[in-house]
């Protein structure tokens, strides 16, 4: 699912953006920026300046 594939990226990468986070789902900026706050509400990532990483 979406949130296995970002958690995965972070994983790999360390962080995630919210342009990678578009790229990874070719979707707009909205719908990403829309899916990554909820993952932070839920506090599966944290935003950390333009970057999430895992809480």
């Amino acid at each position: 699912d979406m949130g296995s594939n970002v958690l995965a990226h972070i994983k790999a990468q360390g962080r995630v953006t919210l342009a990678e986070v578009r790229d990874l789902f070719h979707t707009s900026r909205k719908y990403a920026q829309a899916f990554v706050e909820h993952l932070d509400e839920k506090k599966i990532t944290r935003r950390v300046g333009d970057e999430r990483v895992l809480y």
